[in-house]
């Protein structure tokens, strides 16, 4: 499958099942319950810059606004896309888990597939980071938060089996 038809295969699948349960886990709250730029197409750009390998939201949107422009004209600035994926975060869940009920091989066929988030919990932070006691070396380490200009000695949350 070339490059070029992805972004459509991706759109139509997004599409039929956000009409779904997708779009009640997405359910828009406000006056502007119906966006130039829909959140179908925010989806579809998300998830493909995802198989395209683009780890940020940055390099997402500059990939598409470079690439694939005429797919989507309506493609807003940076600062305002960079917030609706964050928005549709609860569409996410379902949404792999339509994909990949529709994935049917041996390998997951009879398998349960997980995915997980390991988000960071602070026990200590600032000063108190590098001598904190709280909890033992094989469970919590010294971090730093980048984006709070934070240290911090904290456990990172495992998925549970």
């Amino acid at each position: 499958m070339d490059t070029a038809s992805r972004p459509p295969r991706i759109y139509l699948f997004i599409c039929q099942r956000y009409r779904g349960r997708l779009a009640a886990a997405a359910q828009r709250q406000s006056n502007n319950a119906d966006p130039t730029f829909t959140d179908e197409e925010v989806l579809t750009i998300y998830v493909f810059g995802l198989i395209k390998k683009r780890t940020t939201i940055s390099e997402i949107h500059e990939y598409v606004e470079d690439h694939f422009s005429e797919w989507f004209p309506d493609l807003p600035s940076y600062q305002s896309y960079n917030r609706r994926p964050g928005r549709l975060s609860a569409v996410f869940a379902p949404l792999v888990e339509e994909a990949l009920s529709e994935v049917s091989c041996q390998k997951t066929r009879g398998k349960i597939v997980r995915i997980a988030d390991s988000m960071p919990i602070m026990l200590a932070k600032g000063q108190r980071a590098s001598q904190a006691e709280v909890a033992s070396d094989r469970l919590a380490s010294v971090g730093y938060c980048s984006s709070k200009c934070v240290s911090f000695h904290g456990a990172g949350a495992p998925p549970r089996r």
